[in-house]
């Protein structure tokens, strides 16, 4: 299973999330919205994958990136779990 790790702390705003994505994964188009999101993670990117998001609770954009991770959720459902997401809350400090 591949993993991949995006360290929100080093992310703007889902703009910056959607392009490292892009870049991540050497998507030559990518739509940069949940349902081109969505499309990656059902059927465009092979899995079985992981992704970690981490530093999500106290971002700036917190919201908006919430956003994104209900899409990952609902992929992780629609996918049987090849693909899956977690959330990683680091510690104060970290």
């Amino acid at each position: 299973m591949q993993m991949v790790t995006f360290d929100l702390q080093h992310i703007r705003d889902a703009g910056e999330f959607y392009r490292q994505f892009a870049r991540r994964f050497d998507l030559c188009y990518f739509g940069d919205n949940l349902d081109a999101l969505w499309d990656m993670l059902t059927a465009g990117i092979p899995l079985p994958l992981r992704i970690t998001l981490r530093h999500l609770h106290h971002h700036p954009h917190q919201a908006e990136l919430e956003r994104i991770l209900r899409v990952m959720q609902e992929a992780e459902e629609e996918t049987g779990g090849a693909f899956s997401v977690r959330v990683n809350a680091m510690p104060a400090g970290d």
